[in-house]
């Protein structure tokens, strides 16, 4: 049972298609930037192998950017709570782990973009739910 820190630097990318015709999409990147505090429980930690459950809780710096064919990138930032738990299998060698997690993200993401298309205003609110996340993870101390 250990209490740790860290910094995630992840990207996620996806497309929006509701409410749009003829296969045309909204295009969304999001770059995170989150410091976190992590409480891990280790199910096994034998030899050079580890397994743990864990809970992470931070502050995700992101920035959404969307897209469309027929309009230019626009961008907003934001900053949001994240909470997500997991699981971490990996193997443990001195003080370096490597191995990979499957987490359950319950934070998301909104923003309202706006266009100007041809002299007439446009806007787009955009709410991302992040899913079922898989992450390879390095960690070692400092």
């Amino acid at each position: 049972q250990t209490i740790s820190y860290g910094l995630r630097l992840a990207n996620h990318e996806g497309e929006d298609t509701k409410g749009i015709c003829c296969g045309y999409a909204y295009k969304i990147s999001i770059s995170e930037t989150s410091p976190f505090v992590k409480y891990s429980h280790p199910f096994n930690e034998e030899g050079d192998s580890v397994i743990e459950g864990f809970f992470v809780g931070g502050l995700n710096l992101a920035t959404m950017k969307v897209s469309h064919t027929i309009l230019e990138e626009n961008s907003a930032s934001t900053t949001a709570l994240m909470l997500e738990g997991g699981i971490f299998a990996g193997i443990k060698k001195d003080n370096t782990t490597f191995g990979g997690s499957i987490n359950l993200p319950l934070d998301s993401y909104e923003g309202d973009f706006q266009w100007d298309l041809l002299g007439y205003p446009f806007t787009y609110k955009a709410t991302v739910k992040k899913n079922l996340s898989i992450f390879l993870i390095f960690k070692t101390k400092i």
